[in-house]
């Protein structure tokens, strides 16, 4: 069952007894909010690959991207907008009531006893390395295999693990509630915008003008609320987008490096193996359960 709301292409491409792996494409592109959806059905765990949405949910405004993991709770109802007008991929694991119960038991006691959502957060940052993993684990389920089925499903486990725990060590300074609001709607700006134009030459005064604060406040009030540099960031995501093209086929790595905001071919494979620990060749190359597992356990 899926939630109502925009057109959503939802493929199962790994199933057992109470998860399932989905390689999930938006075909909405309308840059409005859309109507409330539906109750989600499912528990999901999403990690976005390409593209940028917004979830409105609560009264905040959460651009969704692929510097971060998102959790969706069953029965979750929130809006969404397309600000880039170009719908979005992600991968998502749907987990049951119990499946789910067993993840939390160690990581997060008590979570399921209590109304409201059982993850600590609507979503946290991840690493370069969990997110190599989650896309070596789509190649993984692809391919053919006896062990198929029990490496994928372990390999799934792993990185809603991960993503617990990083919502789990996500720790932002004590400010005064309208401060706080204050500094995460600043935050919240500078994800959007960072989100929508990380391919072109962006710098530190053209992100702060169109943030309306200055690049002291910028650098001090990012940091503090998000855990990472704006530079940091904006590195992620270029190097993200440009793993999703070059897991995606042969395209030239020239091509996807002026693509993604790499000065060249150079520049973007000497970031991409600090990043991720394999060479772009190496990604494209490696059978996706063994390079998956790597990531993870290594």
């Amino acid at each position: 069952m899926s939630p109502s709301g925009p057109p959503v292409e939802r493929r199962t491409v790994f199933s057992a007894p109470g998860l399932e792996v989905r390689d999930n494409r938006c075909l909405r592109t309308d840059p409005a909010l859309s109507p409330e959806t539906d109750p989600i059905p499912f528990h999901e765990v999403c990690f976005p690959r390409r593209g940028l949405w917004i979830r409105r949910l609560a009264g905040r405004t959460l651009p969704v991207h692929a510097a971060h993991v998102h959790f969706f709770p069953s029965g979750e109802v929130h809006r969404v907008a397309h600000p880039g007008g170009c719908g979005d991929r992600n991968t998502g694991i749907v987990l049951s009531q119990e499946v789910l119960a067993d993840v939390l038991a160690d990581l997060v006691p008590r979570a399921l006893e209590s109304p409201g959502s059982p993850f600590r957060l609507t979503h946290a940052p991840l690493d370069a390395r969990t997110f190599a993993a989650h896309r070596a684990l789509l190649r993984c389920a692809a391919e053919e295999g006896p062990e198929r089925g029990p490496l994928v499903e372990e390999l799934a486990l792993l990185l809603v693990e991960r993503a617990i725990r990083a919502a789990g060590d996500w720790r932002t300074p004590r400010v005064d509630p309208a401060t706080a609001r204050r500094h995460e709607e600043i935050a919240e700006r500078v994800e959007l915008h960072i989100a929508r134009r990380f391919a072109e030459p962006l710098t530190l005064g053209s992100i702060a003008r169109a943030a309306g604060i200055s690049r002291f406040h910028l650098c001090r009030v990012f940091r503090a609320r998000c855990g990472t540099s704006v530079h940091r960031r904006l590195l992620e995501l270029r190097l993200r987008a440009a793993l999703e093209r070059i897991a995606g086929g042969g395209e030239p790595l020239a091509d996807i490096a002026a693509a993604t905001g790499f000065a060249d071919r150079t520049h973007l494979s000497r970031e991409f193996a600090r990043a991720f620990g394999v060479s772009p060749a190496a990604f494209r190359r490696r059978r996706g359960g063994d390079l998956a597992r790597e990531l993870l356990v290594s």
